[in-house]
């Protein structure tokens, strides 16, 4: 992770069957160790896409992610941790009601050095 990157994330939602992908321009803000281990917190922009499998309807929004972001220090397991979630405020609603909404993704990286 550099002071900003673009970041990008495409997966299965647990809830409902859903094919999910967003990109987002992600900087970091703020950095804190616990004992040796360092860690980012980010925040970013960016837009996020839901395809049901059941009805089609397809849902696109605009995020906002704050983010903690985690790298391995080990060349032998080069692994990154990262969790980011914040606000989405949808441009075509889906099948969803409402204009605001939440967003949040959990993942690990493999890093090729």
């Amino acid at each position: 992770m550099n002071d900003f990157d673009i970041v990008g994330n495409v997966g299965l939602e647990n809830f409902g069957g859903t094919l999910a992908a967003d990109v987002a321009a992600n900087y970091a803000v703020y950095d804190f160790n616990i004992e040796k281990a360092k860690f980012d917190v980010t925040v970013g922009v960016g837009l996020a896409m839901s395809l049901p499998f059941a009805d089609g309807n397809i849902s696109l929004g605009v995020i906002i992610p704050f983010g903690l972001f985690y790298s391995m220090d080990n060349n032998d397991f080069p692994l990154d941790f990262y969790l980011r979630v914040g606000p989405s405020i949808r441009l075509i609603k889906g099948d969803k009601a409402n204009l605001i909404g939440g967003y949040g993704v959990l993942g690990a990286l493999w890093r090729f050095n």
